[in-house]
């Protein structure tokens, strides 16, 4: 018989071969990395911050490890079948054990923080963490909320779910930055003002070339939002333009997996509503406002370089 009193004596610990059993369904895609586009991100800002490298890695590690199991989560929520190219971790590991090792790359970020060693206390450092996976949470939930009961919302409530999920990642290792940083040449709600400006931008330009881009389309499938239903900023604009005319919101009913019915949405939204102009327009407006926000907060060569390389003109909606 065991000797349940001993063995139940020592603390419990987890084995680093249990470990990388129960973290398959994240390594799988961990190491699919996208353009690292946040790492890119938080080096500029540090431009301004000057935090120490060591923290600034910790801070990178963390927002990865969070990105990378909300992607798990997100894959599952909307059924996706291909995540970067490659099948999505739950069609290779199933829901149960990619749900479970998302949660559990969660916990090992709260153990990350631990380690930045601020002047701040350690308590703040989890509050900070906690307030924006809250954000997250929330955000990703009320847009399922719209998906799921088929109800269509005003662009303000697109903006502010945005800045939620979206926004809520890159604020938080602004937030963590702002926190180790041994000076800031501006008010710290300076640089949360163009970090959300950012987070927003990203998620509606994500939007925009989810319906028209071939890579995108080779990474997650063509036009996948509308097989998934989502309300996305384009779609949104295209609904709202015309109430009495059904057939976005019929087509988002049905879900379609071939392509004709979602080029046909494609075209209603370019020539009849031109909803993707005034995506294309709405990116333009955010991008003047990211660079007047920047002039502000000084120099800064990593982000002027990224904010160039994520511009989205006018032709690529003429061109289609």
């Amino acid at each position: 018989m065991l000797d349940y009193l001993n063995i139940l004596s020592s603390p419990s610990v987890v084995s680093e071969a249990d470990e990388e059993i129960l973290l398959k369904p994240f390594r799988h895609v961990e190491t699919n990395p996208g353009k690292r586009t946040r790492t890119l991100l938080l080096q500029g800002f540090n431009e301004w911050f000057t935090s120490p490298q060591a923290k600034l890695d910790i801070i990178i590690q963390i927002t990865e490890m969070l990105h990378n199991a909300s992607l798990l989560l997100d894959d599952i929520q909307d059924n996706s079948d291909l995540r970067r190219g490659k099948p999505t971790a739950h069609k290779v590991y199933g829901v149960a054990w990619t749900i479970n090792a998302a949660n559990h790359v969660i916990e090992l970020a709260h153990r990350l923080v631990e380690s930045l060693g601020c002047d701040i206390a350690t308590p703040t450092l989890h509050g900070i963490l906690n307030a924006e996976l809250i954000n997250l949470y929330a955000g990703q939930g009320i847009e399922i909320f719209w998906r799921d009961t088929l109800k269509c919302p005003t662009e303000m409530e697109y903006i502010d779910m945005a800045n939620k999920k979206t926004s809520g990642l890159f604020r938080l290792a602004i937030r963590l930055l702002i926190a180790c940083s041994c000076e800031c040449s501006a008010p710290p709600s300076s640089y949360i003002t163009l970090v959300n400006l950012l987070g927003v931008y990203f998620q509606i330009r994500d939007d925009l070339l989810n319906l028209i881009n071939e890579e995108y389309a080779d990474a997650k499938g063509f036009a996948e939002d509308l097989e998934e239903g989502k309300f996305s900023f384009p779609i949104i604009h295209g609904i709202n333009a015309d109430m009495f005319d059904t057939r976005i919101l019929d087509t988002l009913c049905q879900r379609p997996k071939t392509p004709g019915p979602k080029y046909e949405i494609i075209k209603y939204l370019k020539y009849t509503t031109k909803s993707l102009k005034y995506t294309v327009d709405s990116l333009e407006h955010l991008e003047s406002l990211i660079r007047k926000e920047m002039v502000t907060l000084g120099p800064n060569h990593i982000l002027e370089d990224i904010i160039g390389k994520l511009h989205v003109g006018k032709d690529l909606v003429y061109n289609l």
